[in-house]
């Protein structure tokens, strides 16, 4: 008798311990999850109003074009992605389908990303329909628009005025109906 005792406490035991440790898991991915959707399309990040200036920039297209606040066609959609970010892939489509309709002058697709086969490819995907440029994190076009998460998507006016951004294709329907 006292071994069964013993065995029904051990087994009692483990399963506390083994809820515990469940219950631990589940909050440390609930905040991993938390951080994924901060760092990849969440709308708790500042995006530049509609009616402010964008900040002078300057950066080099994949075809070696010069690209700054001057140089952009107005109205312009401006989009940014990053090739390891799932609300990228699925407002990607979205993207090209309306960059083929405004013109690859005016649309300029910039790939957050490290040097890499992805980038390289998210970049490749872009080019037919938008001039890209491919930069670091934190790179100076992500300054200048503000754009700390991706995607994030832009109506830029003659002289860099914002006519529209967010994180979803809302913010350039603007630019199909003018």
């Amino acid at each position: 008798m006292p071994y069964l005792t013993a065995a029904v406490v051990l087994l009692g035991a483990i399963g506390l311990l083994n809820l515990v440790l469940t219950m631990g898991i589940i909050r440390r991915l609930r905040e991993h999850s938390q951080q994924i959707g901060m760092a990849c399309g969440a709308d708790g990040d500042e995006l530049p109003a509609v009616g402010t200036t964008i900040a002078e920039f300057e950066a080099f297209s994949i075809d070696d074009l010069r690209i700054s606040r001057d140089t952009l066609s107005a109205p312009t959609s401006i989009g940014f992605f990053s090739p390891n970010c799932n609300p990228c892939r699925e407002r990607l489509p979205e993207f090209i389908a309306h960059a083929a309709v405004t013109g690859r002058d005016r649309t300029l697709a910039v790939v957050v990303g490290l040097a890499n086969d992805d980038t390289q490819e998210l970049a490749d995907s872009l080019a037919t329909v938008a001039q890209v440029v491919i930069e670091q994190p934190n790179g100076p076009l992500s300054i200048a628009f503000g754009a700390v998460n991706v995607p994030a998507l832009y109506l830029i006016d003659q002289g860099g005025l914002v006519k529209g951004s967010g994180h979803t294709m809302r913010a350039l329907t603007s630019l199909v109906t003018a």
